[in-house]
Parts: C-alpha cells; structure tokens; sequence
C-alpha cells in the first residue's frame, strides 16, 4: 500500500519529483473547494478558538458568558490553566498577564503569514517582521510577564534572535549577495 501511494503522488517536473495528486485541478473548483472548506474549518476550530479563549480567559466577563452558554467551564478553566500557569496571575499583587497566552499565539499566527505574502515583497516582509519582533521584544522586556526572570530573558532572546535573522535577511536582500559574517 505504501509503495501504491508513494507511486501514485510522485510525478516528475522540470524541477525535479515532486509528491501531488493533480497539478491542473481548478483553485477552489470542486475537488479543491471540499478541502479548502475542510482546511477552513480545522483553522477555526483549532487555531481561532482556543487563541480567543487564551486571550479572554483571565477576564471576568469571559467567565460569566461560559457561564450563560452553560459551557462546561471546569474543562476549560483546566485547559486554560495548562496555558497559562507560567504566566504572572496576580495573586501576589501584581497585573495579571495570563492573556499573553493568547497574544503570544497571536503574534506566531501574524509573522507566520508573512510568509504567505508573495515573493516579490520580501523586503516589506522583512521590515514587518523585523519591527514586529523588536516591538515584541520590548513589550516582554517592558512588562515581564512571566513568573521566572530566566523564562522572561529567555523568550526576549528567542524573539530578539528571530529579528535579528529577519535584518539579516534584509541586508543580504538589500545588497543582494549573501553576507559574509566572518570577515
């Protein structure tokens, strides 16, 4: 069965073998429409959701309207504890920033579609993400919202290497010849 597919999805292009069923089916005509509208729908569901969740879970109103729909709120406390428990909560006295949970998902989502702009704007893609990693970076930095300073320093890092990649990118566009980092 495996040798069937893997046979079966492997056609020879001028760029080499490549693995698709059929290259000249019409976007979105009717094979293609029922896996859109399917790839469509798991997007809602498994990305959407649980970011709006992570995003309005700390907030009272959020816990009232759970409570409206008659959802079963203990499941979803827990999923969102899961989350969330790195995150400063406020009980000691401090702002509650269990909602960057939510936005740091949102910001993956955002600087994973700059890459679904088309390629001939890669030097705007790389301004975008180049200042939406610094901004991102200072906004942790700023506010530190999680519990540990090493979990804190560490994501700052993270999201500052990210950006430093993206300039780099950047001047090696700009110059258009790689950049030799040794020398």
């Amino acid at each position: 069965l495996h040798y069937t597919t893997w046979q079966s999805l492997e056609h020879e292009n001028k760029f080499g073998k490549a693995f698709f069923f059929n290259g000249n089916i019409e976007y979105f005509g009717w094979p293609h429409a029922m896996y859109g509208v399917f790839a469509i729908i798991i997007l809602l569901l498994f990305v959407l959701m649980p970011t709006i969740f992570l995003l309005l879970f700390p907030f009272k109103f959020f816990h009232r309207f759970l409570d409206f729909i008659k959802m079963r709120k203990q499941i979803l406390i827990a999923f969102g504890d899961v989350f969330t428990g790195t995150f400063r909560d406020g009980s000691d006295g401090s702002i509650d920033f269990r909602c960057f949970a939510g936005l740091y998902l949102l910001l993956r989502i955002f600087i994973l579609c700059f890459y679904y702009i088309p390629s001939q704007h890669s030097e705007v893609i790389l301004y975008l993400e180049t200042a939406t990693c610094v901004v991102f970076g200072g906004i942790l930095m700023i506010f530190r919202p999680f519990k540990r300073t090493i979990t804190n320093f560490a994501n700052f890092m993270i999201i500052l290497l990210l950006g430093l990649m993206s300039a780099l990118c950047l001047i090696s566009e700009q110059k258009g010849v790689l950049v030799n980092l040794v020398s």
